[in-house]
């Protein structure tokens, strides 16, 4: 079983609540939608899932059940809304020193980065400079460097943001592909129009609330929440009585 639960999730500035208490699931294998308006919480919130920010109460709780190391950040793909590449880097080295980060050896790392330069159609612009690319290009090599080091979990803030309809539709199948093989997906955007076409079910937010769950999934009871972000590994509970 995988999953990343929240409960309670809130984050304040001083006496401005940006997310006033929200829960939330994401399972293995399904691609969850978040629409909102600007302001609405959506960055917020998945920073607070994958523990770029720290909630002012209610927590996070990742499971892996059966996972034989454990787990850690690497276990998540955080794309975030502002592109963040370095410009004056080569396209596949970008990608390289990527991997590098993420604790994979040289030969790994030459194969994931033809594979998703190759994935994503920027073969021919991988000794571009960042810097010489288009934006949707941009878009898609900041998706590859997300995606290269094979995360159980992906969280996409407005991943088809500056990308053409026919590249926006080649994502969505990449993401049904993910998902399909046990990848637990969140994506935000602006419109719920731009996720219906991807998402499972879909969650939307308003003025830091969860106005609209949609039909969630029962996976059974979130695991080990805290006011704090943790993880749980271990075998299962069949494994467990077995």
């Amino acid at each position: 079983m995988r999953t990343i639960d929240a409960t309670g999730l809130e984050k304040r500035y001083g006496d401005r609540t940006v997310l006033g208490g929200i829960d939330l699931r994401i399972g293995g294998g399904e691609i969850v939608g978040l629409s909102g308006r600007n302001g609405a919480g959506k960055s917020t919130t998945l920073r607070l899932l994958c523990g770029l920010l720290t909630p002012s109460s209610g927590g996070v709780s990742i499971c892996l059940r059966g996972l034989s190391r454990p787990v850690t950040h690497s276990d998540i793909g955080y794309l975030p809304e502002e592109r963040s590449l370095f410009q004056e880097s080569a396209v596949d080295a970008l990608l390289s020193f990527w991997c590098r980060l993420r604790g994979l050896g040289h030969r790994q790392a030459v194969l994931r980065t033809t594979h998703w330069l190759d994935r994503l159609q920027l073969q021919d612009r991988r000794k571009a400079k960042v810097s010489e690319l288009s934006k949707g290009n941009q878009q898609k090599l900041q998706l590859a460097a997300c995606l290269i080091h094979e995360p159980h979990f992906l969280l996409l803030d407005e991943p088809l943001s500056g990308l053409d309809p026919a590249t926006q539709t080649m994502v969505c199948e990449l993401l049904s592909e993910l998902a399909a093989r046990g990848t637990g997906i969140m994506i935000s955007a602006h419109q719920l129009d731009s996720l219906e076409r991807v998402a499972d079910r879909n969650l939307i937010l308003n003025q830091g609330r969860l106005i609209d769950a949609g039909t969630v999934h029962s996976a059974g009871q979130p695991v080990g929440l805290r006011a704090a972000f943790e993880v749980v590994t271990g075998p299962s509970a069949a494994e467990e009585g077995s």
